[in-house]
């Protein structure tokens, strides 16, 4: 019996009613063909707080939570006292005031499991919160609380959940008259219970939202711009070798007719990265999560395998022609082909992400619009396909050059190589993650060579065979020296555990996580240049560092942690205080060279030795 009553298990009649309830269960879990569903889908959150307080001010934030149609949770206070409360709770910094919840007055229903009505919440309702600023606090404040209900309805009850949330805001201003952390504020009127949408908390800090509200439309531009700057970190590497392997074999010679074929590439690569945005905003789900699945990794190595084995000529080995001719670089006909590529090659711009990312998530989740989801990630991406537009349409100039005869044929099979080396990576995250860092020397070595000395297209060409003798030569040294230039020595993380972040802070120690997946290229690229800095190794030091496995993001406790600190994309890099709080303005999102990132953890340590001060400590 894997559904649990609504009772504590204390009382005997707690569990004589439990088994009570396992007919009606029984028969509802024949008539029905699917399993109950997660307590977590059926409660959704939203937290209204002040976006400003002064020093020692009263705040009170409004906690509004949407039950699902056909259920219902546990009044506060309960029927009995072995039922299950609904409760928020929070956890305040040091110098806050504590005050109690004010909740709803619960609606009496007769359930078919109970002899008496019981007192229940239905539909929408609403938690004020008061608590009182601490004197002491400026700046950002982020408070992390936790919503406990039990979901039932009328035959079964889940077993009980919890959903974390955050209240955001900016202390500022002269201090207020200090208030009594004992006295509660008188509720409120109540407000209109009226439908809420499925959203998630939001904080009236978020950049992008400032945006829309002060700049309108011209926050388009802005979104516009900072797509751009994605193509500054290290997820585009494989976007870049396809677009050069699929437009530098494409024999369209014509300005004219290569513009349009880059633009269409560029708007598939714009429309994947969109639906991707828009699902993991309105799922909760992280973004890429695409990539998470070892089957859609393989399928993309396959796909890239085939691409690159047309342009190596070798058709013959039992590869459907009808599939080369949609798929090969070489044997596009028409813009669909060039449209599909660049589907897939928005797959691998999932990584891609940044604070503006995180932001704009939670601007679309907030706003309950799939369309203006859509249109915000299609303006991002079409930033971040800008250059993918340039290097599509002036890759194919080398088909322009004089006499390209079979030189090209060693052209090409140079961007093969470039597809292989691609799928090699994401087939390696799959089998090996640990040495997906490896692949890249790899296959500088082992081409260099091929390219440089075994492949004889052009022997004819003695000027050629130089270049291609001293091309191959340089492909091999820096292949060994990206090989043994490689740090192995970098920050030793731990695997993230509840029981280890428990530890830490019982000791009192400040905490550093990092979020990360297998297949996240950013995420690799931090353990190997920022991690194994020594300055960022020197900074970390005073730190418990725990590394957070979001590669299948099935975890209890992981899940858990990313929903509670707000964790929409990787690499994600939290630094918390001895208490367990977020530092404020120290969170990392996306890559970090090592001089900035060793400055962010500085500034972290700094913010988490003075939380650990006791009270009055100068």
């Amino acid at each position: 019996m894997n559904v649990l009553t609504r009772f504590r298990p204390l009382p005997v009649l707690a569990l004589a009613l439990a088994f009570s309830m396992a007919p009606a269960r029984a028969q509802d879990s024949t008539s029905a063909s699917s399993s109950p569903p997660s307590p977590q889908d059926l409660v959704t959150l939203v937290v209204d707080a002040p976006q400003t307080a002064a020093p020692g001010q009263s705040v009170t934030a409004t906690i509004r939570a949407q039950i699902r149609s056909g259920w219902h949770v546990n009044a506060n206070p309960p029927s009995a006292d072995y039922m299950v409360p609904t409760k928020v709770e929070l956890t305040l910094p040091t110098g806050y005031a504590h005050r109690p919840p004010i909740y709803p007055k619960g609606e009496s229903h007769h359930f078919a499991f109970a002899d008496e009505p019981l007192s229940v919440y239905e539909g929408a309702i609403q938690v004020k919160v008061p608590f009182g600023v601490a004197a002491s606090a400026k700046g950002l404040q982020v408070i992390h609380g936790v919503f406990r209900y039990q979901s039932c309805n009328d035959e079964l009850c889940l077993a009980p959940a919890s959903k974390p949330f955050e209240i955001r805001f900016t202390v500022a201003g002269k201090p207020a008259a200090p208030v009594a952390g004992t006295q509660s504020e008188a509720p409120p009127p109540p407000a209109p219970a009226t439908p809420l949408e499925p959203v998630r908390a939001v904080s009236t800090t978020n950049p992008i939202q400032r945006a829309f509200d002060e700049h309108g439309l011209l926050a388009f531009f802005l979104i516009f711009l900072f797509g751009l700057s994605l193509n500054l970190t290290p997820c585009v590497y494989p976007m870049m070798s396809v677009t050069l392997a699929l437009f530098g074999s494409r024999e369209e010679k014509s300005l004219v007719k290569r513009v349009p074929a880059a633009l269409v590439y560029m708007l598939g690569i714009a429309v994947t990265y969109s639906v991707l945005g828009v699902v993991a905003a309105f799922t909760g789900s992280l973004f890429g999560a695409a990539l998470q699945n070892p089957i859609v990794d393989i399928a993309i190595a396959l796909v890239l395998v085939i691409m690159a084995l047309s342009l190596f000529g070798l058709y013959e080995l039992q590869v459907p022609s009808s599939l080369l001719s949609r798929l090969s670089g070489n044997s596009f006909t028409g813009l669909a082909g060039v449209f599909f590529s660049g589907l897939l090659v928005g797959l691998f711009a999932a990584p891609c992400t940044g604070p503006t990312t995180v932001a704009l998530l939670a601007v679309v989740a907030q706003s309950g619009k799939p369309l203006f989801g859509f249109l915000v990630f299609f303006v991002l991406a079409l930033g971040l396909g800008v250059p993918y537009l340039i290097l599509g349409t002036y890759t194919g100039l080398l088909q322009r050059l004089p006499r390209s005869g079979m030189w090209m044929v060693w052209v090409k099979k140079a961007f093969g190589i470039l597809l292989i080396a691609v799928a090699l990576f994401y087939v390696s995250l799959v089998v090996a993650p640990a040495s997906s860092g490896w692949v890249t020397p790899v296959a500088l070595v082992l081409g260099g060579l091929y390219l440089g000395f075994l492949e004889h297209s052009a022997r004819g060409a003695p000027g050629f065979t130089r270049f291609q003798r001293l091309a191959g030569t340089i492909a091999v040294a820096l292949g060994v020296w990206m090989a043994v230039s490689t740090p192995t020595q970098g920050v030793e993380w731990a695997p993230f555990t509840s029981q280890r972040l428990a530890e830490a802070t019982r000791a009192g120690k400040p905490v550093v996580l990092d979020f990360y997946a297998d297949w996240c290229i950013p995420c690799h690229e931090l353990d190997r240049s920022t991690f194994t800095h020594p300055k960022v190794r020197q900074a970390l030091a005073r730190f418990v560092a725990l590394k957070v496995d979001l590669t299948t993001d099935k975890v209890a406790d992981v899940q858990a942690l990313r929903t509670r600190f707000g964790v929409n994309g990787v690499p994600t890099v939290l630094f918390l205080t001895p208490e367990g709080n977020e530092v404020p303005d120290t969170r990392v999102v996306g890559f970090l060279p090592p001089s900035d990132f060793a400055a962010r953890a500085a500034r972290a340590a700094s913010a988490a030795s003075v939380a650990a001060r006791p009270t009055g400590t100068p």
